[in-house]
């Protein structure tokens, strides 16, 4: 039975443990157990990160036997991180047309 609840919830919370345990850098690799991530599976995670890596916003590699990954941030997804970042700070409707523009990458 799956743990997790929402598939872009999730993902967002990849992307914001990756830009602060890499501080902010592009390419910088970082091991993740899968349970650092809203208590979620391997299996979950994986499906999670290849889904992030098909939009290009990590890089990552699984590995079965130690049920750990190493998964580093693109520059393009700093730039994500950076703009989410951003629009948290504006206000009113150009806060919500940003952050729904953001979260149409993530789904």
């Amino acid at each position: 039975m799956p743990v997790l609840q929402n598939q872009v919830n999730t993902r967002l919370e990849i992307l914001k443990t990756l830009y602060r345990q890499s501080d902010k850098r592009p390419d910088q690799p970082i091991k993740l157990d899968p349970a650092q991530i809203d208590g979620g599976y391997y299996s979950e995670i994986n499906f999670q990160l290849r889904f992030l890596q098909d939009r290009g916003l990590v890089n990552y590699n699984g590995n079965v036997v130690s049920r750990r990954f190493r998964v580093s941030l693109t520059k393009e997804g700093v730039e994500f991180m950076e703009d989410s970042y951003q629009a948290l700070a504006l206000s009113g409707e150009e806060k919500d047309l940003r952050l729904e523009s953001l979260f149409q990458k993530l789904r």
